[in-house]
């Protein structure tokens, strides 16, 4: 804090820039991001079916860290189900709900459709790009034998019961897995 407000020069940022870039600091940053919660607080959806759950006495995780094989290194699966159940409570908006209509009925996001404008470091994401990268996470974490289901905003909105039966099917089917 003694430094903030503070004007650095061309220097320091090369000095800290290059320090930061080294095998051993990336690595250090890498595991120091598996412990940060982004969302700080868990979103509406997510206590909406950590709530449903919690009703049919189901135990869950919150925030399960999973190693992935590459950026992001880390991923950190919404609720995770013993022996091997994570579910991802996704937003229409933020993950480009692929079954959103318009009031014409085409696609509301269609892959091209810019979701995040470009700024500072961050290339501009449309929802192609959002829907792809959640793709390859979910194969990522599949791969490691595990289910991974995915639930929208709108669906648990609309259709609670549906999201929260295909839940228990999927545990009971896992649990007879475990039994045979």
């Amino acid at each position: 804090l003694a430094n903030l407000g503070k004007k650095r020069s061309e220097e320091t940022k090369r000095k800290i820039s290059k320090t930061w870039s080294t095998p051993k600091m990336l690595k250090f940053a890498r595991e120091r991001m598996k412990h940060i919660v982004f969302p700080k607080e868990d979103t509406k959806p997510e206590k909406f079916l950590q709530a449903l759950l919690t009703d049919k006495k189901i135990k869950f995780e919150k925030h399960v860290v999973f190693k992935t094989g590459g950026r992001p290194y880390y991923h950190k699966v919404d609720l995770f189900i013993q022996p091997n159940i994570c579910i991802e409570v996704y937003g229409d908006w933020v993950h480009a709900n692929p079954n959103k209509k318009n009031a014409d009925g085409s696609m509301k996001y269609p892959n091209n459709c810019v979701m995040r404008k470009a700024h500072k470091n961050s290339p501009e994401q449309t929802a192609g790009y959002i829907r792809s990268r959640d793709g390859r996470l979910k194969k990522e974490i599949e791969r490691q034998g595990n289910v991974f289901l995915t639930f929208w905003q709108s669906e648990l909105e609309t259709e609670p019961e549906k999201c929260l039966q295909k839940i228990i099917k999927i545990i009971k089917e896992a649990t007879s897995l475990k039994k045979s």
